[in-house]
């Protein structure tokens, strides 16, 4: 079977959940001995980007390139024609498989599938800025049009997804997807010195510092805690998002206690969760939650939301808080910084249960969903 799958959101590095997806996935899916011809498809930026896609050629993935070569417009307007070499090879393919927001003019009948990692624009519109708003609007109704199958990340999402998109849950399926940092990553050596964190214990959370991602409170419940723990630091790993602006006056209200450190290369990431007294992460929606697994993985405590995905996801490794309610998220943050034996409890749980994703299992089951798109299903 024949599967070709644009990889155009590569054109950035890994810096977004969604290229690190993709190239996971790609790099799992070269490994599979089942039959695969696998071809990807970019379309973007010259350099890094396109060096990243054609990295992951291989006996069984082969890659085409088509670079991009003129100024991208405005995000509400970035809908790029496919060049006619990618659109033929798509059209010639068993299967499409949608990247990002590039889609190309295929014959009627040709089976197509996507995943959607999270229906927020349309759930929380007032999460996003309005450009990203119109953007991901412009593809979920794309995909919910030609996709026959609709990949997404957890089982607690499903419902959403398929109420959003306006057809049956049948149409959906769940694929967990794995950890997108390396194991056992080397870490920044200095990185406690260049944060200015000193000796200090800290709470770490990574990600991109938005409204969704529940931050104000998380910070609110931090400075809430017992004067026992007014030496320990929240770190908040991540680049400022949109709508930041509240949470931008609580840190500088919080003074030194509470470091936002911008965005991070992976070496200082890594550093960080091997450091890290205990990981935050008590956002009010999510597709999935990788940082959960790199946190686990690194032998790190995690607090993380009550229901939902992050639930789901943490399957009984995390301490929940009901991430509406600051003292519950406060008296979690105070369980876990006060007893070891706790501590070491949640780093076992942790470990065990990162270990159950891996990229081959999320690439083997997303062949089963391409097969079952191209009526090839055993």
């Amino acid at each position: 079977m024949r599967v070709a799958m644009d990889v155009s959101a590569l054109s950035d590095g890994l810096r977004s959940g969604t290229a690190v997806y993709l190239y996971r996935l790609a790099r799992a899916l070269g490994m599979l001995e089942d039959g695969l011809e696998l071809q990807l498809l970019y379309n973007g930026k010259r350099g890094g980007g396109a060096d990243l896609a054609e990295s992951l050629a291989g006996p069984r993935v082969s890659v085409l390139v088509a670079p991009l070569l003129w100024k991208p417009l405005p995000a509400p307007l970035f809908w790029r024609p496919y060049p006619g070499r990618l659109t033929e090879a798509a059209r010639g393919a068993d299967v499409f498989h949608v990247g990002e927001f590039v889609f190309p003019s295929l014959p009627p009948g040709r089976p197509v599938t996507a995943t959607v990692h999270d229906c927020t624009t349309k759930l929380f519109p007032e999460w996003h800025a309005w450009a990203n708003r119109l953007l991901h609007h412009r593809r979920l109704r794309w995909i919910a049009r030609h996709a026959s199958r609709i990949i997404i990340d957890a089982e607690a999402t499903r419902k959403d997804t398929a109420r959003v998109l306006g057809i049956p849950a049948g149409r959906c399926d769940v694929i967990p997807l794995a950890r997108g940092t390396e194991p056992d990553a080397p870490g920044e050596a200095d990185v406690r010195t260049r944060l200015g964190l000193g000796d200090d214990p800290f709470v770490l959370f990574v990600g991109t510092l938005e409204p969704r991602k529940n931050l104000t409170r998380l910070v609110e419940a931090f400075l809430s805690l017992p004067e026992r723990h007014h030496s320990t630091r929240l770190v908040l790993a991540g680049a400022w998002g949109w709508h930041s602006s509240e949470l931008r006056r609580a840190v500088a209200r919080a003074g030194s206690r509470v470091v936002a450190t911008g965005g991070l290369e992976q070496p200082t990431l890594n550093a960080l969760y091997h450091e890290a007294r205990a990981f935050a992460y008590p956002s009010l929606y999510e597709g999935f939650g990788l940082p959960l697994l790199e946190a686990m993985a690194a032998g790190v405590p995690v607090i993380t939301s009550r229901g939902g995905t992050l639930e789901e996801v943490a399957g009984g490794a995390a301490l929940l808080a009901d991430p509406t309610n600051v003292a519950d998220i406060a008296a979690a943050l105070d369980r876990v910084l006060t007893s070891e034996e706790l501590r070491r409890e949640l780093r076992e749980r942790g470990r065990k249960r990162e270990a159950e994703f891996t990229w081959e299992k999320t690439a083997r089951l997303t062949l089963e969903v391409w097969r079952r798109a191209a009526g090839r299903a055993a």
